[in-house]
Parts: structure tokens; sequence; C-alpha cells
């Protein structure tokens, strides 16, 4: 244990949550114990403050004893929080009846001990990722987005929708995900009419999926769900391939549009990330995400080509609504660089469309 107090000691730095640098954070409290959810990192920390036995005179063993009192609160802390975690839109870790205990898999983050005045403060870290994503993801049978009949996105139920629930097993509650009641904010009327199609053919192939979700109260979970209006799976951990959503997760989170479009996740410096606003959210939590089935029927059409859904590069715009419409980022499904014929419109003729 010694080495580990000492490496700490060697490597005192700024805690996180001093870097200048903002993140989709989400603060945590629970009986006095203080952390947060950085979901741009997926990563949930927690802290833990400690002083030294008045009894210790030798300044460096305060130190050591300081810190790892400190490190102790923060383990203990975190037990306490972790269980605010969503697992997905409608369940918290604590309601899950998860029997695993991951404060095993909890690390002293690097560089997160600080000292005032004979106080220690030190943050530990969980990785929503790995081995706990392995754990808490839940058993779904794989959905292929590509394989839904665009004529579905017509304003028609759904039907079935696979559960994307841990245990316990769904409540009625959380199975009303499906119907337009759910919605937190109501859906826009639906701009894709039953006698029309849109066969949507980017330039070049999307290189993931940015929802922008500003405004309407989005929570992030582990495992999100991006729906139609009635309920048609988009995007969700059916459709992810589940090594690629354990390692990396379902989806990504950020609060900083420049950042999220350049991101790793949506393809880098040559990203060229697929633009959509969301109309609403749904589930107890708020943690799924809904688009008018126009948007949802454009979506599938271009992950056709780009096969983004499939890998997981798919991230929400957290955020307050913007105050003025980001024209850097103009939604991709109406204009590109200033072009607008990116679609066509194909609908079956009228008697008189033929005459002509």
């Amino acid at each position: 244990m010694f080495p580990l107090i000492a490496a700490l000691v060697l490597t005192a730095a700024p805690l996180p949550a001093q870097q200048a640098e903002h993140y989709a954070i989400e603060p945590l409290v629970s009986q006095l114990a203080k952390g947060y959810i950085d979901w741009t990192q997926h990563a949930l920390f927690a802290y833990g403050d400690g002083i030294a036995p008045a009894a210790v005179a030798d300044p460096v063993q305060q130190r050591l004893h300081g810190l790892r009192n400190a490190r102790d609160a923060a383990f203990r802390n975190m037990h306490k929080l972790i269980g605010q975690v969503r697992l997905n839109a409608d369940t918290q870790l604590q309601d899950a009846g998860l029997n695993r205990d991951f404060q095993a898999l909890a690390r002293v983050a690097i560089g997160s001990q600080s000292e005032d005045q004979g106080h220690y403060r030190i943050a530990v870290r969980l990785l929503l990722l790995g081995d706990f994503a392995a754990a808490v993801l839940p058993q779904v049978e794989p959905i292929d987005p590509r394989s839904y009949d665009l004529s579905r996105f017509d304003g028609s139920p759904a039907g079935p929708v696979v559960a994307d629930s841990l245990a316990p097993p769904a409540t009625p509650d959380s199975l009303a995900l499906a119907t337009p009641d759910s919605l937190t904010t109501p859906a826009t009327p639906d701009s894709l009419a039953a006698d029309e199609l849109v066969f949507f053919v980017p330039e070049a192939p999307y290189t993931g999926l940015l929802i922008d979700v500003r405004g309407l109260g989005l929570q992030p979970s582990v495992a999100p769900q991006v729906l139609s209006t009635e309920g048609h799976v988009i995007h969700g951990a059916a459709t992810v391939d589940r090594s690629l959503a354990t390692d990396y997760g379902v989806a990504g989170y950020d609060d900083d549009i420049d950042r999220a479009y350049k991101s790793e996740r949506l393809g880098g410096e040559e990203a060229n990330p697929f633009v959509v606003k969301a109309t609403g959210t749904a589930g107890r939590y708020s943690g799924d995400a809904i688009l008018d089935n126009f948007d949802a029927a454009q979506v599938l059409q271009a992950d056709e080509v780009g096969d983004f859904l499939r890998q997981g590069r798919v991230t929400f715009l957290l955020g307050p609504a913007p105050a003025a419409f980001d024209s850097t980022y103009t939604d991709s499904v109406f204009i590109l660089e200033g072009k607008e014929h990116e679609f066509e419109l194909y609908r079956e003729m009228e008697p008189s469309d033929a005459a002509e």
C-alpha cells in the first residue's frame, strides 16, 4: 500500500473538476458524498476528504496518512453515488437488481489529489465502459436498422418494441416510451406522407450521427436509444455491435458543438457527421431521443452507406437551447455546403401526371 500512497504524493495535481475545459458534467450528491459523472469520458468520479492523525508529527507521514484517509473516504463515497448512474431511460443502477459490487472497478484518478493546510482530497474514478458496461448493458435481440422497410415510417405504430431494459422486468411505465403520450416534448407533425418516400443520396458517406438535443432536457445514460415518433428503434444497445458498445459506449455525449462535430467518435478531423435535431425525449428519466419520421428515415438511409449506427458512432449534443441558429452546422438533411440536391422525392404518379 505504501508504494501507492507514495506515487500519489509525487503526482500531486489539481482535481479533475478544476480543469478549465468544459465537459458534459452531471453533479451528484448523496448523504454528504459529492462527485460527478463526466458523460463525455463515460466516467463517474467521487471525492474523498481526509486529515492526518494529530499524533503524527512527521510532515511526510502526515501527507501519507492524510492522502490514505482521503482515498478511503472517496471509495466510500463512490459506493453511495454509484446507484444514481442511469443505465437507460427508465432505470438507475440502484433499481436494476444487480448484485455485482462495482467498487472493485474504481481506481484513484490520476493527478486527483490536493492539499490545503492539512486537509487532503482525492478523487476516484469508475469507468462506465469495459467490465462495467459488459455487466449492465441489456441482453437484447440485435436489430439491423438497415433492414427496416422505410414505408413503415408513415405514422403507423411500431408494434412490439424490443425492450432495452435491465432486471427487474420492464414495468408498464417503462414500456410506455413507445406511445406518443410518453414524450416529454411533443413531436412536430409528421412530414413524411404515406404516399411519399424520400431517397437520400449523400455526396459522401457520413461518418457518424450528431443528434442535437439542446433545450430538451435529455439526461444521459449508459444505454440510450434514438426512436422514431412511433417507437421504432433507430439506435440503441440493440443496434450496436456489443463489443464496440462495451469498449466505447452505445453513444457519446458532449456539450460543445465544435468538439462534438470533430470528435474521434464521429470521424476526427475528417468528420462528416449527419446532423439532426431531436423533437423530444422519452422514458422515466428523459433519456431517449425522439426523431420525427422524416428525419428517422433520412438517418436510416444515410446509415445504409455510412454504416455508423452499428459502430456506435452517435453523439448527443447537450445543453440549453441555442439563442440563435448555428449556421455553421446546418441540418445536413436539407442543405450541405449550400447545395440543395441531396435527395429526390418519389411517389406514385396520379393519372393526371401520366397524361402530361
